[in-house]
């Protein structure tokens, strides 16, 4: 599990801090969850979200595996979440012929 922090200057705010999280689906959840609770996800900071394979869940990544009680704070949480997913694997060969 990883997290990188980057600062950029925003025409629409003083500062905008981006956060790049690599890590388990669980992982990810809860650390936006913290952050949501920690009154981080108001807009000052923009969490992007790398995998090469897609969750289970793709269409809804804030919902844990057993329905916790969380799961409403957790969707509101990750609208401050960009998802980067690799759509489709391809075979190499195919992409960069000889």
């Amino acid at each position: 599990m990883s997290c990188l922090l980057f600062n950029f200057s925003c025409p629409c705010a003083r500062f905008v801090l981006v956060v790049i999280l690599c890590g388990s689906e669980q992982f990810i959840r809860d650390f936006v969850l913290m952050a949501h609770q920690q009154h981080m996800t108001a807009g000052e900071y923009v969490y992007v979200v790398a995998a090469q394979v897609p969750p289970r869940n793709v269409h809804t990544p804030w919902v844990s595996g057993v329905h916790d009680d969380e799961d409403e704070t957790a969707r509101l949480a990750f609208e401050s979440v960009l998802q980067v997913r690799l759509y489709q694997l391809t075979h190499f060969s195919s992409v960069f012929p000889k």
